[in-house]
């Protein structure tokens, strides 16, 4: 079966289709990289926090920490920054996936040379943690390096997000958060076919 951009009901009973997401036009990408580096960011300044409230020595302890805190947050950006570029040119500027939906529930793999790019770069992040001795690398690294796709089951999904500007599907379950990108022109079929089988409402 030669596979389309648009969405294709195979002999199988399977919808599939193709996406190239350029993310030079759709912020999808960017908004990610900012909510996770904003995540990391934050959480250990509010941990801190509470423990320096706890022991009485909030305000003087924000006062110490707060500007290297502010320098390390210059630095954040602006390696982030350099790191999306870098990605970008690397892959392109495009990132490849094909989806399947049935249904039961809906998988989407990357294809092509971005499968090889990525297990290369997962394989990379391996090689570092086991020089550093950083095991959060290390496990991450396998975790890119092995899992070239996800499977979101209809049954397990708990919220269905629709972004029609950006042709994307937020289909979200427990620690599972798969982004469904689709072209405009099936988009509203995808959508209404996802929250038929799942009950929830983008």
């Amino acid at each position: 079966m030669e596979y389309d951009f648009r969405v294709v009901k195979c002999d199988d009973g399977v919808y599939r289709w193709l996406y190239d997401l350029d993310f030079r036009k759709n912020p999808s990408v960017l908004y990610t990289v900012i909510f996770a580096v904003t995540l990391c960011y934050l959480l250990p300044l509010v941990i801190l926090a509470v423990i320096f409230a706890i022991d009485g020595m909030f305000l003087q302890a924000m006062q110490d920490i707060l500007p290297i805190y502010l320098l390390c947050g210059l630095a954040l950006i602006v390696i982030t920054a350099c790191c999306y570029v870098g990605i970008g040119i690397y892959y392109k500027w495009t990132f490849s996936f094909m989806y399947e939906m049935d249904e039961e529930g809906i998988m989407f793999r990357r294809i092509g040379s971005d499968a090889e790019k990525t297990e290369a770069i997962g394989n990379l992040g391996m090689l570092t943690g086991m020089i550093t001795g950083n095991i959060g690398l290390i496990g991450s690294g396998m975790n890119m390096s092995l899992n070239q796709g996800s499977y979101s089951r209809f049954s397990k999904v708990y919220t269905v997000k629709a972004f029609p500007e950006r042709d994307l599907i937020k289909v979200n379950s427990f620690f599972l958060f798969n982004q469904v990108y689709v072209n405009p022109d099936d988009y509203g079929f995808v959508l209404e076919y996802i929250e038929t089988r799942t009950g929830k409402t983008g």
